[in-house]
């Protein structure tokens, strides 16, 4: 990955930075935590969706590389099919990250046809309190 991967990605980065982005994010689903120090090598600050139920945690990711890494998303779909708890417990586990910055919460990935419409504007209603308090 390094041999081949990192001087590629480091041309991305040094050519959009050459051009004045400072931020620069990558997608990229499933288990990337091998990949997360490649990337940080090559200059990519941005993050995302964090795929939880392919083992991705944005909660130890932050505990192992701190707020350099901005991350984007990593709130588990399934729980917006599971309700009110599930979606309170979902918004718990990630509002240090919220309250610390350089985090944007979310779904992380489509959500499945199994979220109702009241699920979801359930857990819009509450992430944007959250947000909100956050930022008061």
């Amino acid at each position: 990955v390094r041999q081949y991967m990192l001087p590629r990605y480091r041309r991305v980065v040094e050519f959009v930075r050459s051009r004045g982005v400072e931020l620069v994010s990558l997608d990229s689903d499933g288990d990337v935590s091998s990949l997360i120090p490649v990337w940080l090598d090559a200059g990519i600050n941005i993050l995302y969706p964090f795929e939880v139920q392919a083992g991705m945690d944005v909660v130890e990711v932050r505990r192992q590389y701190g707020r350099d890494l901005r991350m984007w998303f990593g709130m588990d779909k399934r729980a917006l099919a599971r309700g009110p708890q599930a979606i309170d417990a979902e918004i718990r586990r990630v509002r240090p990250l919220i309250e610390e910055g350089g985090y944007i919460p979310g779904p992380d990935h489509s959500l499945p046809p199994d979220v109702s419409f009241a699920n979801y504007c359930y857990f819009m209603e509450r992430l944007r309190e959250v947000c909100e308090g956050v930022g008061a």
